[in-house]
């Protein structure tokens, strides 16, 4: 799972709220996909400005949000927190040896899904910015 900006035409009254940090106009849009690298949800339309842990906070509230099992976690980076079932990376400690080597499968998953960022949501954010893209 992971947060992105897509480019948006946004109307004038609105555009202070999807500039994004960057000064770009874009709407926050947030991507769950499984491991054979196909959309599983997708919630988009959120404004430019808002952090994904915001996105997904709210996004989690909605009654069609897809829960993985009891038992599994969804995949995140670190702009999102570990609680409920998301397992970000742990922040400021040094592995040793032996622990790198029992989170190398996690790691590989990690790299599958950085690969599956440049192949798919990075073409996305490259659309022209003031391709006419609706906010619903």
């Amino acid at each position: 799972m992971d947060g992105t900006l897509v480019p948006a035409w946004v109307p004038r009254v609105d555009q202070h709220r999807y500039r994004s940090r960057k000064g770009r106009l874009a709407q926050n849009v947030l991507a769950i996909c499984d491991f054979d690298m196909n959309f599983t949800y997708v919630y988009a339309g959120w404004e430019g400005s808002a952090a994904d842990a915001r996105v997904l906070d709210n996004a989690v509230s909605h009654p069609n949000f897809p829960f993985p099992p009891i038992g599994k976690y969804y995949l995140v980076d670190a702009g999102f927190a570990n609680y409920q079932c998301f397992l970000a990376p742990y922040r400021g400690t040094r592995f040793s040896n032996d622990d790198i080597i029992f989170n190398e499968p996690d790691e590989d998953t990690l790299i599958d899904m950085d690969s599956f960022y440049h192949r798919v949501i990075q073409p996305i954010q490259r659309l022209k910015p003031n391709a006419p893209f609706e906010i619903a």
